[in-house]
């Protein structure tokens, strides 16, 4: 069985890489997807206190609707981790993460931003094929779509 230490510690680095990466202010967050609470709360919770609805919300967020990709990278790290054992929260669709690391052209992201995302993605589906097999073949084949696999 994987040692879910590696997945957490694969979080931290993502946590470390990407704290440059900063929510801008005026951000505007999509009123349909987030009510005035949970706005303020994107706004003003510090990422790693973001509470697991807030990490689900963000994690099943359509791509286009971070506004740019350095909002994206931004929550990242809590989407990620929201994903990860012990909340092992699910996604939309096992795709879904990969689609939208495509449509923020992760393969044009700085090789260190894409090797850390590439270490968490191998000890997430280490962990996953001892749960669900299904899922883990639905993890690799979303990941291989952007060279992840």
């Amino acid at each position: 069985m994987p040692d879910p230490k590696s997945v957490s510690e694969c979080i931290e680095r993502l946590y470390d890489l990407f704290a440059k990466y900063v929510r801008p202010p005026d951000i505007d967050y999509c009123t349909f997807c987030y009510d005035p609470d949970q706005i303020d709360a994107l706004r003003e919770t510090p990422l790693r206190e973001l509470d697991s609805e807030l990490a689900r919300l963000l994690t099943w967020e359509a791509s286009d609707h971070f506004g740019s990709t350095d909002v994206y990278k931004h929550y990242l790290p809590r989407i990620l981790e929201y994903l990860a054992p012990p909340s092992s929260g699910d996604d939309i669709f096992p795709e879904h993460l990969f689609e939208t690391l495509g449509a923020h052209e992760f393969g044009t992201w700085p090789e260190a931003e894409r090797e850390t995302v590439r270490s968490y993605v191998a000890a997430m589906t280490a962990f996953i094929e001892t749960r669900d097999a299904t899922l883990a073949r639905e993890w690799r084949g979303g990941a291989a779509t952007i060279g992840l696999a």
